[in-house]
C-alpha cells in the first residue's frame, strides 16, 4: 500500500481524527441499517460498510506510520492493531508490528507515585533509590527553598535515610559509587558550593571534598576504583590557585596522595587492577598518578594530533569514550583503545553500534548532561508516559527510574526483546536462540485470538488503551492489572515472535507495583532546620495527609504558638511535645530564675532537641558548668563542632584555660560554613553565633598582646619576642597555640632586616613545637632576602620548591626564588622558576605581574611580555595599573612588538599624563636601560 501524503503534525492530527470519527460513524450507521422490506422498495439502498473500509484502513495505518516516525512505538502498535481489526490480512500492518517489536527497547512502567517536591537528580543501586529533592512551588506564595537527599527502599517502600537539609540551596550533582556504597552530593547556596562525600546507606557526611573546577562537568571529574575503596577528585578553592588532585581512602575520607596538575582534566579513571589514577586531557595526553607517594607522576603523550571536547570513562571497560568535534554541527563519537606495549591510547576510532550500546549502559549518574543526547540519538526506547517533561533518569540493570518536572516518580522495568521465529527452510545460524515456526505458521491472516492478544499486548507495552472510534488513548490504571486479561503467548505466534519471556518479565514487573512512600522523615528533619519557623506552614501543607501522626500535631501546635494564634497553657509541663519543651525553657530563661532553668534542663529528653539546643546556647554564653555537664551527659549525639565548643567552655569554667585554648581553633568557627558540611541533627534550630563569640572573646583576651600589630615599633617587636620565647608560655596557652603564634610572628618579623636573628629564633622554636617545616623555612628565606643575603637565601628557596610538596607552595615562593637566582647571577634559572610558577598559579595576576618585572630585570623582555599580558587578562588591581602599563610598554618594545609598545604607553599616559615628562621617568628607581625605553617612547610624536 502506498504511503499517504505527508501533512504537518497539527493538521494531520485534525484531519486524521475527523476522518476516523466520520468513517466510524458511517460504519456504525451502515451496520445498524435493516435490510429492505421488499424488492419493490424504490428507495436507494444504504451504502455498504465495505465501501468505507479501505479509507478507514488507510487512515489507521497512516496514523500508525506517523506514530512510528515520531518514535511513539506504543501508539504505533495500537493503531496497527486497529488497522488489522478491519483487515486481518493487511501485510503492511503486520510488517510494521514486527519491525516495532524487534527494534524497540520496550519498558513497562509498573509504579508511579507523586511527590510534593522537585526531584532533579536520581541514583539507583540494588533496592535503593536516592532522590535529590528540592522545594517545589511553595504553598501560600511563601518563598521557600531547600535541598536534601532521600534514600528510598523499594522493598520496604520506606524512606530509610535523609541527608540533612540545606535551606536556600539547590542540587548541582548526585553521583553514586560503582558498588553503591558512597554518594557524592554537590549543592549550591548562593555562590557557595559544597561537595559532600557521604555514606550512601546512612547519608551521613564523611568529608567535604572542597570546590571543584568550574569548567568541566562534575561527573567527568570523579573517579572511583571498581571496588569503591578509592576516590579521586580535583579541588580548586580559588580560580587563582592551581588544581590539586586528591586520592582518598573512601571509608575514612583521608587523603592518600595529592598532586598539582596544570593541564585541565576532562576525565579521570582508575584502571581495573592498576595501582594508579589516570587523568585524560583534551589534547589526548594522559597523566598517571601512582597510589604510592614514592613513585613519580608519569605523562603519556597522545599519538595522534586529535583533540577532544568530551571524555567519559567506563568502570566496566579499560577504554574510554570521546567526542571529537569536527565543526559546529557535527560530532564524532568513538572509543579510545590502549596500546598494550606503550600504555598510550590510539586515535579515536569510528562510530559503531556496539560502542553506543556500551555507552548507553553507563549509569546516568556517571554521565554529564552532554551525554544525554547520545541516548536520544541511539536508543529506540519509547517515551516514559509522564505528565510533564522528564528531568532525571537512572539505570540499574533492567530497572529504570525517572522523575518529571512535576515531581512524579516513574519506576520502569526494561523488558527482554521477544525472540523471532525462523522458517524451517532457513539455514541454521550458529548461536541463534530463535526457534523455528510451529507447524502451520506463519499464516497470511491473523486469527481472532491473535488479534485479541495483540490488542492486550499493545495496552501493556504502550501503557494506554486506544478507542479507535474517538481516537482517544486512556492511560492504563495499574490497579486494573489484578483483573487484567493477560495475552496468551501462543496466540501471538502468528506474528513471528515468541513472547513467553517478555510476558513473564512484564507480569513480574506488574506484580511489584503500587509503591507509596512515606515522606515524613524529611518533613520531621526539615522542621528543625529553620530557626524562624517560617517554613513550618509549608511543611504542614506538604504533609497534609499525615495529620493523624503525633509529630504533625505537635508541629501544627508550635506553628500556632509562633503566630501567636494560641498561648501555651501553664499546666502542660508533662506534655512531651519538643516544641512545648522549648517554650517552657524560654519562659524559665525570661524569668531569670536559675533554679527554674536548671529544672527545665534536667527534665529534657533525647527527643527534645529544639529545647536542648537552646539550653546549650544559653549555658555556653552564661558560663554555667552545671548546665553544660548535664547537657553533655544527657545528649551524647551533640554534633562534633558544637560538642567541642561546649567542652571548651566547660574547661574554661574549670580554670583549665590551657586545655581550652588548645581545643579551640585559631580562626573562630564560621557557623554558616559549618552548617553547609556538617549534619547538626536538628541542633541548628538555635543560632550559636553569640555562644561562639563569647568563647572567642575570652580566648582573645587571654592571648592579647601575642601577635604583632600592623604599626609595630622596634620596642613592641622586642617585647613580643621576649613573651613568645618565654619557656613558661607553653604552660599557659598550650603547645599547639604557641606553635601557631610563633610561626605567624616569624613570618611577620622576616620583613624587617634588623630582626633577622629574632626571626631565626622564632622559626627554630616553631619547629620544636611541631609547626610545619615549610613556613619555618619560608620565614628564614624571607629574612635573608630582606637583608640582601641572596647567596644564603637562594638555597633555602630552592629547597622549599624542590623538597616540599607543591600543595604547600605559595606564589611568592617562586617570585622570591627567581629574584634571588637573578641576584646570584643565574638569570636562566630565574626564568625557569618563573615559568614553573606561572604554570602552577595560572590565575594569579599579582604573581604574573611580579614574574614580568623579574624577567625584565634579567634582560628577558620577550619572556616578560607573555607574563605581563597574562596579568592584564586576569585583571590588574587599580593601584598597579600605572606600573603595569609601563612594564608592558617596555616588554613589548624589547620583544620587538613596537606598535604594541606605543599602545601600552598611550594607555599609561591616559592614566597619568605626567609620564610624558622625562623627569618623571628619570625619578624612577629602575634600571637605566628600562627607563631609556620609556624615554624613547615619550619622545616619539
Amino acid at each position: 500500500m502506498s504511503r499517504p501524503p505527508e501533512f504537518s503534525r497539527p493538521l494531520l492530527k485534525r484531519i486524521g481524527k475527523a476522518l476516523l470519527v466520520a468513517t466510524c460513524v458511517g460504519l456504525s450507521a451502515c451496520d445498524d441499517q435493516s435490510p429492505p422490506a421488499s424488492i419493490s422498495d424504490k428507495s436507494p439502498a444504504p451504502s455498504s460498510s465495505t465501501s468505507l473500509k479501505p479509507a478507514l484502513l488507510a487512515t489507521r495505518f497512516h496514523l500508525a506510520q506517523e506514530s512510528a516516525r515520531r518514535q511513539e512505538s506504543g501508539a504505533a502498535i495500537s493503531w496497527a492493531v486497529a488497522a488489522l481489526e478491519i483487515d486481518p490480512t493487511h501485510a503492511e500492518s503486520i510488517a510494521l508490528i514486527q519491525s516495532l517489536v524487534q527494534s524497540t527497547h520496550w519498558h513497562f512502567t509498573h509504579s508511579t507515585f507523586p511527590t510534593p517536591l522537585k526531584v532533579p537528580y536520581l541514583a539507583q543501586h540494588g533496592n535503593s533509590i536516592w532522590l535529590a529533592v528540592e522545594a517545589a512551588d511553595p504553598p501560600d506564595s511563601q518563598k521557600i527553598s531547600f535541598q536534601s537527599v532521600l534514600r528510598y527502599n523499594l522493598e520496604s517502600s520506606q524512606v530509610e535515610a535523609t541527608l540533612f537539609p540545606a535551606l536556600n540551596s539547590r542540587t548541582n550533582h548526585l553521583g553514586l559509587s560503582p558498588q553503591g556504597k558512597f554518594l557524592i552530593v554537590s549543592r549550591q547556596q548562593g555562590k557557595n558550593i559544597t561537595n559532600l562525600f557521604c555514606d550512601a546507606r546512612t547519608l551521613k557526611p564523611i568529608t567535604d571534598l572542597g570546590r571543584f573546577p568550574d569548567d568541566t562537568p562534575i561527573e567527568c571529574l570523579l573517579a572511583f576504583s571498581s571496588t569503591d575503596l578509592l576516590l579521586a577528585h580535583p579541588e580548586q578553592p580559588d580560580r587563582t590557585l592551581p588544581t590539586r588532585w586528591h586520592i582518598r581512602d573512601s571509608a575514612s575520607g583521608q587523603v592518600l596522595r595529592t598532586e598539582t596538575v596544570a593541564e585541565p582534566v576532562m576525565a579521570a579513571h582508575f584502571p581495573i587492577g592498576s595501582q594508579k589514577l589516570e587523568l585524560f586531557h583534551s589534547s589526548g595526553n594522559i597523566t598517571a598518578i601512582p597510589l604510592s607517594p614514592a613513585e613519580p607522576v608519569e605523562t603519556h603523550k597522545n599519538d595522534s594530533l586529535a583533540s577532544y571536547d568530551r571524555m567519559l570513562v567506563s568502570n566496566r571497560s579499560p577504554n574510554f569514550f570521546a567526542l571529537r568535534k569536527h565543526h559546529p554541527v557535527e560530532t564524532r563519537i568513538g572509543e579510545m583503545r590502549r596500546d598494550p606495549s606503550t600504555g598510550n591510547f590510539s586515535a579515536i576510532s569510528g562510530y559503531s553500534p556496539d560502542r553506543q550500546r556500551l555507552l548507553l549502559d553507563l549509569p546516568y549518574s556517571e554521565r554529564s548532561r552532554f551525554w544525554a543526547t547520545c541516548r536520544q540519538l541511539t536508543s529506540s526506547a519509547p517515551p516514559i508516559p509522564s505528565d510533564s517533561a522528564i528531568v532525571a533518569e537512572c539505570f540499574n540493570g533492567h530497572q529504570i527510574t525517572a522523575s518529571d518536572r512535576n515531581g512524579n516518580i516513574y519506576l520502569q522495568t526494561r523488558l527482554p526483546r521477544p525472540h523471532p521465529y525462523r522458517s524451517a527452510e532457513e539455514e541454521a545460524v550458529p548461536g541463534m536462540p530463535s526457534p523455528t515456526y510451529p507447524p502451520g505458521l506463519p499464516t497470511k491472516t491473523l486469527p481472532p485470538d491473535t488479534l485479541h492478544a495483540l490488542r492486550q499486548l499493545a495496552i501493556l507495552l504502550h501503557g494506554k488503551s486506544l478507542d479507535p472510534q474517538t481516537a482517544a488513548f486512556t492511560p492504563l490504571d495499574l490497579r486494573q492489572l489484578e483483573s487484567f486479561e493477560w495475552p496468551d503467548p501462543r496466540a501471538l505466534d502468528p506474528i513471528g515472535f515468541q513472547f513467553d519471556t517478555t510476558l513473564t518479565q512484564l507480569k513480574s514487573a506488574a506484580e511489584s507495583g503500587g509503591l507509596r512512600p512515606d515522606f515524613s522523615p524529611i518533613w520531621k528533619r526539615l522542621s528543625l532546620a529553620d530557626r524562624t519557623g517560617e517554613i513550618w506552614p509549608a511543611i504542614l501543607k506538604w504533609s497534609d495527609g499525615l495529620g493523624f501522626e503525633r509529630w504533625h500535631q505537635d508541629l501544627q501546635e508550635a506553628n500556632l504558638i509562633r503566630t501567636k494564634t494560641i498561648t501555651p497553657k501553664p499546666d502542660q509541663t508533662a506534655d512531651p511535645s519538643p516544641w512545648l519543651a522549648r517554650e517552657r525553657l524560654s519562659a524559665a530563661i525570661q524569668s531569670g530564675e536559675k533554679e527554674a532553668i536548671t529544672q527545665a534542663i534536667s527534665t529534657l529528653t533525647p527527643t527534645s532537641i529544639p529545647a536542648a539546643s537552646l539550653a546549650l546556647s544559653i549555658a555556653i554564653d552564661r558560663r554555667e558548668p552545671a548546665w553544660l555537664e548535664t547537657l553533655l551527659a544527657n545528649f551524647p549525639e551533640i554534633p562534633p563542632t558544637l560538642k567541642n565548643a561546649a567542652t571548651v567552655r566547660l574547661l574554661w569554667c574549670q580554670n583549665r584555660k590551657r586545655d581550652a585554648i588548645s581545643l579551640w581553633p585559631e580562626a573562630p568557627p564560621d557557623l554558616t560554613a559549618i552548617l553547609r558540611r556538617e549534619d547538626w541533627l536538628g541542633w541548628e534550630i538555635t543560632d550559636f553565633t553569640p555562644a561562639f563569640k563569647s568563647i572567642q572573646q575570652d580566648i582573645d583576651a587571654e592571648l592579647e598582646g601575642l601577635t604583632l600589630p600592623p604599626d609595630s615599633t622596634p620596642e613592641s617587636r622586642g617585647q613580643l619576642a621576649i613573651r613568645l620565647l618565654d619557656p613558661n608560655l607553653e604552660q599557659t596557652i598550650g603547645r599547639q597555640r604557641l606553635s601557631e603564634l610563633t610561626i605567624k610572628a616569624a613570618l611577620a618579623y622576616a620583613d624587617f632586616p634588623e630582626e633577622s636573628k629574632t626571626t631565626f629564633l622564632l622559626a627554630s622554636q616553631a619547629r620544636r613545637l611541631g609547626a610545619p617545616a615549610e613556613p619555618c623555612l619560608r620565614a628564614e628565606a624571607l629574612s635573608l632576602t630582606s637583608m640582601g643575603e641572596y647567596a644564603e637565601a637562594h638555597p633555602r628557596w630552592i629547597l622549599l620548591l624542590t623538597q616540599h610538596p607543591v600543595t604547600t607552595h605559595v606564589p611568592a615562593d617562586y617570585s622570591e626564588a627567581a629574584y634571588t637566582a637573578f641576584e646570584t647571577g643565574d638569570p636562566r634559572q630565574a626564568i625557569e622558576i618563573l615559568a614553573t610558577g606561572v604554570k602552577r598559579f595560572p590565575n594569579d595576576a599579582d604573581f604574573a605581574l611580579r614574574a614580568g618585572w623579574i624577567a625584565l630585570l634579567t634582560g628577558n623582555g620577550p619572556r616578560a611580555y607573555p607574563f605581563l599580558l597574562a596579568a592584564l587578562d586576569l585583571g590588574i588591581p587599580d593601584d598597579q595599573n600605572i606600573r603595569a602599563n609601563a612594564l608592558l610598554a617596555i616588554a613589548a618594545y624589547q620583544a620587538e612588538f613596537v606598535e604594541d609598545a606605543f599602545v601600552h604607553f598611550e594607555n599609561l599616559l591616559a592614566l597619568d599624563p605626567s609620564w610624558a615628562d622625562e623627569k618623571t621617568i628619570e625619578a624612577l628607581d629602575w634600571p637605566e636601560d628600562l627607563k631609556a625605553i620609556l624615554i624613547q617612547l615619550a619622545w616619539q610624536p
